[in-house]
């Protein structure tokens, strides 16, 4: 029996309750065989990015969906460089998704699921957005796409002290 595809969730980009129930009930209807986790469920709030990725990725194969591109982060805590140098498959959400309502978020999710699930063949590391336009008429479309492949870059991470 294979393992179903595991997505955890962190703070910024969806809610505890919102992926316990609405993300998961919607996704129940594609009958996709796919376990979805928050953060929070297994760590305490405010858990640094450094502490939590590699703890995940000892764990075993999942894939994280942030809206942090670590922009404003030190090299050492950016999650994208954190997950790559893992090779933490991760999806990032884009800022004009994740300013909207988070019902638009599950709606995107939903949206791109089939391809979303693909994301498990992608080599270890290689990271994708989603993101939500807004066309001229106000239709919105959703995005999903290779953002960037996994590299043989090095990060240095400090090393942290075990939470349990």
């Amino acid at each position: 029996m294979t393992q179903p595809i595991r997505f955890v969730f962190d703070e910024c980009a969806l809610g505890r309750c919102t992926v316990e129930r609405e993300l998961r009930d919607s996704l129940a209807l594609f009958g996709a065989d796919a376990e979805l986790a928050h953060l929070l469920s297994k760590f305490p709030p405010g858990t640094k990015d450094e502490v939590w990725i590699p703890h995940l990725a000892h764990d075993g194969d999942w894939i994280i969906f942030s809206a942090d591109l670590g922009k404003n982060s030190k090299k050492s805590e950016s999650l994208p460089l954190i997950c790559q140098a893992l090779g933490v498959t991760h999806i990032i959400m884009s800022p004009a998704l994740q300013r909207r309502p988070s019902f638009y978020r599950v709606l995107a999710i939903s949206s791109c699921w089939t391809q979303i699930l693909g994301t498990a063949e992608a080599a270890k590391g290689t990271g994708f957005t989603l993101s939500m336009s807004t066309g001229k008429k106000g239709q919105i479309s959703f995005r999903f796409q290779e953002w960037h492949k996994p590299t043989t870059a090095v990060l240095i991470l400090p090393v942290q002290q075990q939470l349990f």
